[in-house]
């Protein structure tokens, strides 16, 4: 997975909840092994243009569901 280093306030990740140290490990149920498939995955997403962005991610010691709604 990929670690969450920044979430801007106001931005559609803070507002859906992702919080900096989260662990993402898939988005729309497309595993994230490292930062190079976050970013081919992001990729993919940014051509498709879901309406919402599932991501799964491990937060402490549990795991979260996140659904970011994209401009």
């Amino acid at each position: 997975g990929v670690f969450v280093t920044e979430a801007t306030p106001g931005g559609w990740a803070s507002i859906a909840g992702l919080l900096v140290d989260d662990l993402i490990l898939a988005i729309n149920g497309q595993k994230v092994k490292d930062t190079a498939s976050f970013e081919q995955v992001v990729q993919a997403l940014m051509g498709q243009r879901p309406k919402v962005v599932q991501i799964f991610l491990q937060r402490d010691q549990r795991t979260h569901f996140v659904f970011i709604e994209p401009d």
